[in-house]
């Protein structure tokens, strides 16, 4: 028997997301990269007159990506959250990608999303005796999500 053959593991430590239009984004934690599908119960018959019941696919739905990232100068992600809620939804949509990467900062393996757009804005608590940073969390709703590589 041939020997199984295993891919590199990947740390979870290093990575970011650059999104059309809006410069390249350093992030502290990402989340919410995965989808499902509703499933659907069918009660049948078999052949025997017995009772089965067989699983299909329903619906498919999208995890919300949840970036979380110190809140610096860069307004690029709330600019883009606060259009959405001035103006709409129209026009804001944007695709973009998830790197993660080597120490060198070689990318490793990526995912692209499509129609992204903010959906949620949530700055984290501020605490006056504490040394942690200040976070921003922006939640995406999306279209679709491909893993590339």
């Amino acid at each position: 028997m041939a020997a199984v053959e295993q891919g590199e593991a990947l740390a979870a430590s290093f990575f970011y997301v650059e999104i059309t239009g809006l410069s390249t984004v350093a992030v502290r934690e990402i989340s919410g990269i995965g989808s499902e599908n509703d499933v659907i119960v069918q009660h049948q018959v078999n052949q025997k007159g017995a009772a089965m019941y067989v699983k299909v696919p329903g619906k498919l739905s999208w995890q919300n990506i949840v970036l979380k990232k110190g809140i610096d100068t860069d307004m690029g992600l709330w600019t883009w959250r606060n259009t959405v809620i001035t103006q709409g939804v129209d026009g804001q949509k944007k695709d973009g990608t998830i790197y993660v990467v080597d120490v060198q900062g070689n990318a490793k393996t990526t995912w692209k999303f499509v129609s992204a757009w903010p959906c949620s804005y949530v700055v984290g608590a501020m605490v006056p005796d504490t040394n942690e940073m200040l976070l921003e969390e922006v939640h995406l709703a999306h279209e679709g999500l491909e893993r590339v590589s």
